[in-house]
């Protein structure tokens, strides 16, 4: 088989990914009118004093189990059904025993991403991801939001915004999923069975490597519905590991990878709409005049700015 014939079998391993995401996928999702993102205070003033976000990598999450998850939710999907995927399963089952989810293949995609909430004032997020309820909340208006930040990366064209779906630890979607993501992943995957068993390619290490990434991307979508209260989003770029805007923080746990969206001479503190203060500052002025000096310095004269109405103890 020549190098060009395998170049292109990869190449549609992942056009029919984005495909999927694009086609069967995003016109079924109802857009929400606005997102939310809660961080500590201190990382949102590096974001408006550096005027970038960050997204994390997806092997670089606080749950290390978190991807594994959500290939096992895939692997058992498949299961249900495996004389329609004879070639795709085995190879699959043979990665995730070669692979853990922390491992890189540099010579692949790397998968970034952002999240988002749909709601602005849940407990469960202050604690998970606002400093414990010290923290803040930023709301965006998702249209805008999603407008100005696919502008920053525009010379990517592999880029989502999709919210999460959930699956029990037995597997099972729940109730408010995507309706037809489970149906989406099929067709992807027999798509992809009946390419790779044409061509003669069940034994290549490049095709089956290919194949694992685009599942874990794929598992980028998925999480454990412990979580389903958060209504996560997720904005998710594609990057080449010799992109510059890549960064390595050195971290308590070793290192962790981000990559840098820099919005340059536009300002990013502009498309923030709202503001909340976390629950376990218990409406104290001090922080909240804080922040409007700080607002202030930076030429954000008009804002939004209250306190969660939640309740959690210092």
């Amino acid at each position: 088989m020549s190098i060009g014939t395998i170049g292109s079998i990869l190449s549609k391993i992942e056009e029919n990914f984005i495909n999927v995401v694009n086609e069967d996928l995003s016109s079924k999702v109802k857009n929400p009118d606005y997102v939310y993102h809660y961080t500590t205070i201190k990382s949102f003033m590096e974001i408006i004093e550096s005027n970038e976000i960050w997204l994390s990598h997806a092997s670089y999450l606080n749950d290390p189990l978190e991807i594994n998850f959500g290939i096992d939710v895939i692997i058992n999907n498949l299961e249900g059904k495996e004389k329609e995927y004879s070639c795709v399963l085995p190879i699959l089952e043979k990665q995730r025993k070669i692979y853990k989810e922390s491992s890189l293949d540099l010579n692949r995609d790397l998968v970034f991403f952002f999240s988002f909430s749909e709601f602005s004032d849940k407990l469960s997020s202050w604690i998970q991801y606002g400093d414990d309820g010290n923290g803040i909340c930023l709301e965006f208006i998702y249209s805008y939001l999603l407008s100005k930040v696919s502008s920053h990366v525009n010379n990517m064209k592999d880029k989502f915004l999709f919210p999460i779906q959930y699956y029990s630890n037995d597997y099972f979607p729940n109730v408010n999923n995507v309706n037809g993501f489970d149906d989406a992943m099929f067709k992807y995957y027999k798509e992809m069975d009946n390419l790779i068993t044409s061509k003669g390619m069940e034994k290549e290490p490049n095709v089956q490597r290919t194949l694992y990434e685009k599942t874990k991307s794929f598992a980028c979508f998925i999480k454990n519905d412990f979580h389903a209260d958060e209504k996560e989003w997720r904005y998710i770029i594609f990057s080449g590991v010799g992109d510059d805007k890549i960064k390595i923080v050195p971290s308590n746990q070793g290192v962790k990878m981000f990559y840098r969206v820099s919005f340059e001479e536009e300002r990013l503190i502009d498309i923030i709409d709202r503001i909340r203060i976390g629950p376990k500052h218990n409406y104290d002025p001090k922080t909240s005049e804080a922040l409007k000096i700080f607002l202030y310095q930076k030429e954000k004269i008009m804002f939004n700015m209250d306190f969660s109405e939640g309740i959690l103890r210092k």
